[in-house]
């Protein structure tokens, strides 16, 4: 979009350019219309329905190839997010944090239940 608004404005108050405010007005209203123009086009819903398939597509072959895991390893992701959003990256704090809402809101995911149950019954 940044591209477009930039081909649209051109070169206003280049020397060889008339700068009389009628002028400048009739070029502001191109570049008003064309970008209402290309906006319209951008959002039209056949384009962005071709667009989601496009990306869909995209998904499945990633998710075909060997390239990367069926899964993403939840330590690696939080980490990510950890060095983001955390303080000083803290992994644990927000590791714990989370788990902690979790169990506040009595949420329990079956493998990681699964997983709980396994560790408590070896004791």
């Amino acid at each position: 979009m940044k591209s477009r608004l930039n081909r649209h404005i051109g070169k206003i108050g280049s020397p060889d350019n008339d700068l009389s405010v009628k002028s400048i007005q009739a070029h502001l209203d191109r570049c008003k219309n064309a970008l209402n123009s290309d906006l319209a086009e951008m959002a039209g819903e056949e384009r962005l329905n071709r667009e989601l398939e496009a990306q869909n597509a995209a998904t499945a072959r990633l998710q075909a190839s060997d390239e990367i895991p069926s899964t993403l390893p939840g330590r690696a992701v939080l980490t990510k997010v950890a060095e983001e959003v955390m303080p000083k990256g803290d992994y644990i704090t927000l590791r714990n944090a989370i788990l902690n809402e979790m169990a506040r809101d009595g949420f329990q995911p079956p493998e990681m239940k699964a997983v709980l149950a396994r560790c408590l019954a070896q004791d």
